[in-house]
């Protein structure tokens, strides 16, 4: 076979592929010679695709049991590994009698600057000159307009966190915000605070309203992502929340800030007495590596713990607590407790225990109407005289 002829074959080869693309993309290509092509080497062509294909799966198996493949296949198990880990369930609610809730769990967020992203990149390179070729000027007008876009949302995002928050609380200013997270971008931190701050999940959800998170419509159907939605990411914690404040302390109880194994663990009052049916039960959670960040799936879902109902009644408990401290504030007493029960039920409608932790000053630092346990005394006397 000579040269010419090799010429001729490859020429032929090249319009036979050029009239099957066309004849793919445009339906009024397709004249004779698509057909011909599609129909009288149909399944030459099938044929040698999947035999293309199995030689290439044959060359990854061989590859995958190979020495080298089994290195790698190490060597890649040890790269950003899948890891187990616990998800922590929502605690149950207490509940007063008229069913408002005492004590419930609330999600909340943290947000966190990814300052690491890949979409950052651009910034650290060093802008290319003004005078440069139409690549360089296209390169740098990116650059110009990511950095403009970076810096008004960096704005945007100190004045949102000064309306939402007290800042001078924290001591910090808009200015400070900003400084912190120049830090966090010239280090790359990849877990950068916004604000040391829980976010209420009601106000999370606002954020996502505001600048710089919303999202722009530029077209019908089209939308443009904010770069500060790639930026910031959040981890969504869980907190016991008293909506009553300090009204039966002692007898409501509390949690501790930490967690057990996941679970939350109480420290005293009903959520110490009823705590294995109000933590639940922890699930289970893998995250893995995929695309340069990191997803989860959830294994195990966890089981949420069981709400208790009580007979405490709010409002009698407020009035009993604010007469019992005016009386205790009168005689100078030490301490003082009130136990309230229906006649009918026996049902405890509120329990005050109150004791002086300065002058002036009494708070609820322990139940003594159950720890003080104490001979019944003279209570007991009446009913021996009833009895007698």
């Amino acid at each position: 076979m000579n040269l010419r002829t090799i010429t001729a074959k490859l020429k032929a080869f090249v319009a036979a592929a050029k009239a099957l693309a066309r004849g793919l993309f445009f339906k009024s290509q397709r004249g004779v010679e698509w057909h011909r092509l599609t129909h009288d080497r149909y399944p030459w062509v099938v044929a040698f695709i999947s035999l293309a294909m199995v030689l290439v799966m044959l060359r990854i198996v061989f590859f995958i049991l190979s020495p080298d493949g089994k290195r790698y296949a190490e060597m890649a198990s040890k790269v950003n590994p899948p890891r187990y880990s616990a998800v922590e369930p929502m605690r149950g609610s207490i509940y007063a009698r008229d069913g408002r809730p005492v004590a419930v769990t609330s999600p909340v967020y943290r947000l966190f600057f990814d300052f690491g992203h890949e979409a950052l990149e651009p910034l650290r390179q060093p802008l290319p000159p003004k005078d440069g070729d139409s690549k360089q000027q296209a390169k740098r007008e990116q650059i110009l307009k990511l950095r403009a876009e970076y810096e008004a949302g960096l704005d945007s995002l100190a004045e949102l966190m000064s309306n939402t928050f007290d800042l001078s609380a924290r001591k910090l200013t808009k200015a400070k915000l900003k400084a912190r997270w120049k830090q966090g971008f010239d280090t790359k931190s990849r877990h950068c605070a916004v604000y040391p701050a829980d976010v209420p999940y009601v106000q999370y959800r606002a954020f996502e309203q505001a600048e710089p998170f919303v999202i722009h419509k530029t077209g019908p159907n089209r939308y443009k992502k904010r770069l500060f939605s790639k930026l910031i990411y959040t981890e969504n914690e869980s907190r016991r929340v008293y909506p009553f404040g300090s009204l039966a302390y002692r007898t409501i109880g509390h949690i501790y800030d930490r967690t057990d194994g996941g679970l939350t663990k109480a420290r005293f009052g009903l959520e110490l007495r009823y705590n294995d049916l109000l933590r639940g039960e922890l699930g289970e959670k893998l995250s893995f590596y995929n695309m340069g960040r990191y997803e989860q799936t959830i294994s195990k879902p966890p089981v949420d713990g069981a709400s208790v109902y009580t007979t405490l009644d709010m409002n009698i408990q407020s009035i009993v607590e604010s007469n019992l401290r005016e009386q205790l504030s009168y005689l100078e007493a030490e301490s003082g407790t009130v136990v309230l029960m229906e006649v009918k039920t026996g049902k405890v409608v509120s329990i005050s225990n109150l004791q002086r932790t300065a002058p002036g000053v009494y708070h609820e630092t322990v139940n003594m109407a159950v720890s003080d346990m104490s001979e019944p005394g003279s209570t007991f006397k009446v009913a021996s005289m009833m009895v007698a």
